[in-house]
Formats: structure tokens, C-alpha cells, sequence
């Protein structure tokens, strides 16, 4: 007895959800890792920018002098003072580079230099506002906006994966040289 021969053509349901199933999570694990990857070259991007701001102030002071003289955006490469590369995409600026100074009691080794955002907590990031001993102010067009007396100074950017309100173990700092 010859049996008919059942034309088969298209796929089941089961095969096609199956199939969309898997394209959905390999989906979700390119947009994570996609995500992961921006994340990191805004952090590279936030320690060249502090790199760049520490050497223009440390360059511009006078020798053996505490008055650190303002410097001007003009003073930079790219003709503008640094700005977090996160903050452009949102308005108003949540993600600001910190300047932290204190005018008295220079430190005599590095050690003695405030660890700002580790043993020090800046406490708003739009403001720079300092929990503890020091002076905070956000950097602008302008560091410091005037000249001013430092004894010791951090710049300072928030890890851009450390969202957190309460945290402040991953901070990016450069200190003055003593």
C-alpha cells in the first residue's frame, strides 16, 4: 500500500518560537555588553580629562608659591576646560568634575593628602558641596574660578557605574604634587 507523502513547508509554531527565543536573548546580552563598553570609555575619557586639568594647574603655578592662578579654557587642546563626557547628554548637568582644595595646613607627604571620595564624602556631585573639612567647587570655564590660596587639592569624577547616592568608593581623583 503506498502512502501519500505530506508536502511539508514552513516550520511549526514551536520552531519558530524556539528560534525567536533565541534571538531575543542573544539581543539582550549584545545591548548589556554594548552598554558595559560605553560606560568604560567615558571613565577613560573622565581620567585623561583630570590628567589634563591637574597638569594645566600644576604647570601654570608659580614656584614655590601657594596661589594657584586661574586658567582659562583657551588653555586647553580643545580650546574648552574638560567636561564630563556624560554631562553634555543630560540637562541639567548631574555628573560634574570637583575641585576640592583646603587653604590651611599644606601636607608634608603624599599620605597626608585628603583622600576626597574615599575618606571624604562630596556629598552632590552638581554643586561639588564637601561633607567634612575642605572647599568644593564644581569646574567650569575656569579653574579655580579665581585665583585662590592651595594648599592641597583633588580633582575629582564620579565613576560613571556608581550611581548609587549613598556610595562614593568609585571616584576618580589627581592630587596636587607636593
Amino acid at each position: 500500500m503506498n502512502l501519500p507523502v505530506l508536502n511539508k513547508r514552513g516550520f511549526t509554531l514551536v520552531e519558530l518560537m524556539v528560534a525567536i527565543s533565541i534571538v531575543a536573548i542573544l539581543a539582550v546580552v549584545g545591548l548589556v555588553v554594548y552598554g558595559n563598553v560605553q560606560a568604560t570609555a567615558r571613565n577613560s575619557q573622565r581620567e585623561q580629562s583630570l590628567q589634563a586639568i591637574t597638569t594645566a594647574l600644576e604647570s601654570n603655578k608659580p614656584p614655590g608659591s601657594t596661589i594657584y592662578p586661574q586658567i582659562l579654557d583657551t588653555q586647553f587642546s580643545g580650546g574648552t576646560v574638560p567636561t564630563d563626557p556624560k554631562a553634555a547628554a543630560t540637562a541639567p548637568a548631574t555628573q560634574k568634575y570637583c575641585l576640592i582644595y583646603s587653604e590651611t595646613n599644606p601636607p608634608t607627604t603624599a599620605s597626608q593628602i585628603p583622600k576626597y571620595g574615599v575618606g571624604q564624602f562630596i556629598s552632590n556631585w552638581t554643586s561639588c558641596t564637601v561633607t567634612g573639612t575642605g572647599t568644593g567647587v564644581p569646574i567650569a570655564n575656569a579653574i579655580p574660578v579665581v585665583a585662590v590660596k592651595m594648599t592641597s587639592w583633588a580633582v575629582c569624577a564620579r565613576d560613571e557605574t556608581d550611581q548609587t547616592a549613598t556610595a562614593a568608593t568609585k571616584v576618580f581623583c589627581k592630587y596636587n604634587k607636593l
